[in-house]
C-alpha cells in the first residue's frame, strides 16, 4: 500500500515511529477532521517533523497499553512536496 501525509513525532512514539496526519473533509474545509496512522519505519530513520511524506508498506497490528493499534509497517519513507489538495474527501 502507499499512502501520504504529514509526518508527525510525538513523545508517546516510539523510535521508529510516526504519526501521519491527513484531514477529512465532508462538505467542506471548516467540518474537517484528523486522521492519523501509526507508522513504524525500518530501524530509526530521520523523517523532519511536519514533513510531508510518501509511506510504501503493509498494514500491521501494533500493541499498545492493552489496544491494538491500526498500523504501516514502512519498507520506504520519502519526503515529497505538499499536494496541491491536502485533504481527503469522498473522492480518495
Amino acid at each position: 500500500m502507499r499512502v501520504t501525509g504529514l509526518a508527525l513525532r510525538a513523545d508517546g512514539l516510539g523510535a521508529g515511529e510516526l504519526a501521519l496526519l491527513r484531514y477529512a473533509i465532508a462538505h467542506c474545509v471548516a467540518d474537517a477532521r484528523p486522521l492519523a496512522l501509526l507508522v513504524a519505519t525500518p530501524g530509526d530513520r530521520a523523517v523532519a517533523a511536519d514533513q510531508w511524506v510518501e509511506v510504501e508498506g503493509v498494514l500491521a497490528i501494533t500493541e499498545r497499553d492493552g489496544s491494538r493499534l491500526v498500523t504501516i509497517a514502512a519498507e520506504r519513507v520519502r519526503p515529497i512536496p505538499e499536494p496541491p489538495n491536502p485533504y481527503l474527501s469522498a473522492g480518495f
